[in-house]
């Protein structure tokens, strides 16, 4: 970017997407942008190269996990804190995995609400479990909603 309408014309073209929010800071060369999960990263930075104009994400941030990604819960993550549901759910994971099939602004795994799943999630929110606990175990074919 080299001027202020250089900002300008990113941010409009940004904001043209759908569910796109974008403003662009001509100063400081950075945009925030609040997209929805159907706009990947990828998406964003091809919109501004298609203007001619360098992109990249900011440090830290990495593109989602492409849909119907599968992964499996690594064989050497420790299950010992985990009892009753959460151990079934958790071993689950370790057997057979999970396909993407979202790409939230989070991991989560869905469910029917049921107060009996209580123990569970209070053990699941205690011992926490995190992407990078995962195994790639078969690389899907990227899709879009």
């Amino acid at each position: 970017m080299t001027c202020a309408t250089c900002a300008t014309r990113i941010e409009r073209k940004l904001n043209r997407l759908d569910g796109v929010a974008a403003t662009v800071n001509f100063a400081t060369g950075t945009a925030h942008v609040r997209h929805p999960q159907a706009i990947t990263l990828p998406d964003l930075v091809s919109t501004v190269e298609g203007l001619g104009y360098t992109a990249q994400p900011a440090a830290g941030e990495a593109p989602a996990p492409a849909y119907g990604l599968r992964v499996r819960l690594r064989a050497d993550f420790d299950l010992s804190p985990y009892t009753g549901d959460a151990l079934v759910i958790l071993s689950a994971l370790k057997k057979y995995g999970l396909i993407f099939a979202d790409q939230g602004s989070a991991w989560y795994v869905t469910g029917t609400s049921d107060p009996r799943w209580e123990t569970a999630l209070d053990q699941l929110r205690s011992h926490k479990v995190y992407g990078r606990d995962f195994e790639v175990v078969q690389m899907g074919s990227i899709t879009s909603c």
